[in-house]
């Protein structure tokens, strides 16, 4: 992973006309796709940017389909890396890391931009230098259209969700502070990041606007993690930021990592977990999530007080709680967690 003293000193400038942007376009087996994330590029209405592609290692025509568009752009800042296969945390460090500018993105090859998103954000961080991300909304192409808008408080709700684009305007310093991208995470490497942002203090502003243009694929990397490892990758997520997340949230990360790694299938591993793909439990639904691994496990004792935390939650839903009374009633528990309360009571 890469440190902060792998990084010389830059200076953070306040935005401004000869302000340098370096946007960095990791590839693997989207080299068809690459044109349009480029061309994305040369069409932006601010004209001082960088180009960094990572060519990951891969097997198809990224380095060639690279090299074409570095021909016949001579005049643009276009540059290629090539490495071998690590993924597209370490590609994206590795174009991080010959960086020259002092504001960030990560633009994946399959994406593109709006021609004004460069510089709308820029005018953001004019209005307030302070700021240390800028995003904008989100719209879809691909096998999907419509559009995403993000809230405008979207660092509190990573501890939920991943409320922030991969694609948003970042400074160096945020990049230096997280260690880079986190290899071990693949798929949720992005929201680790943000994550790290957040835990420094990392200020954001959102652009009410939708320039960031995300291409929806099903075999896309988001869906393959949510499919196989989501409920691992948010237990990971939790006990790499603890000061970030509830003792419950942190109790339920550790459980399920400790299934895990027993190749467990208790029902939250399962695709059975009170909290949806890309969520990470509130209180409730992990109390909830712990007392199902607990009575997988027959530790009916410690199922029923997990029940009862989680009925018992302020924030679990009605929802919520109509699913967890379902199901010890379908287990024929409801009478022992009537007793439980009565004797906690």
């Amino acid at each position: 992973m890469i440190t902060e003293a792998d990084v010389p000193e830059s200076p953070c400038p306040r935005a401004s006309e000869d302000m340098l942007f370096s946007v960095v376009v990791p590839c693997f087996r989207l080299a068809q796709f690459l044109p349009e994330a480029v061309e994305s590029l040369l069409a932006q209405t601010w004209p001082n940017w960088e180009c960094i592609i990572v060519d990951d290692g891969s097997p198809d025509e990224t380095r060639p389909t690279a090299e074409a568009l570095m021909r016949a752009h001579p005049r643009a800042n276009i540059r290629l890396l090539s490495q071998a296969n690590q993924g597209v945390a370490a590609a994206r460090n590795a174009g991080f890391s010959v960086a020259k500018g002092s504001l960030f993105l990560a633009l994946d090859a399959d994406d593109r931009l709006d021609p004004e998103y460069l510089e709308r954000c820029c005018a953001r961080f004019r209005e307030d230098p302070h700021l240390d991300i800028v995003y904008t909304d989100m719209q879809f192409f691909g096998s999907r259209t419509g559009h995403f808008s993000f809230p405008d408080d979207a660092m509190h709700g990573l501890v939920r969700s991943n409320t922030l684009p991969i694609a948003s305007l970042h400074r160096r310093d945020v990049w230096q502070r997280a260690g880079g991208f986190c290899a071990t995470l693949e798929g949720y490497e992005d929201w680790d990041y943000w994550l790290a942002a957040a835990g420094w203090g990392a200020r954001a502003a959102r652009v009410a606007l939708p320039l960031f243009h995300y291409r929806v694929r099903p075999d896309g990397r988001q869906a393959k993690a949510r499919q196989a490892l989501d409920t691992i990758l948010k237990a990971q997520l939790v006990l790499s930021h603890p000061l970030q997340f509830s003792a419950a949230q942190y109790q339920w990360a550790a459980a399920m990592l400790w299934h895990a790694n027993r190749d467990s299938d208790c029902p939250p591993l399962a695709g059975q977990s009170f909290a949806r793909p890309g969520e990470i439990p509130f209180d409730g639904e992990a109390f909830a999530d712990l007392a199902s691994a607990a009575y997988w496990s027959g530790d009916i004792p410690t199922a029923l007080a997990m029940w009862l935390a989680a009925l018992r939650a302020p924030e679990l839903t009605t929802a919520g709680r109509s699913a967890v009374l379902r199901v010890v009633r379908q287990l024929g528990l409801e009478a022992r967690l009537r007793a439980v309360a009565d004797t906690v009571n």
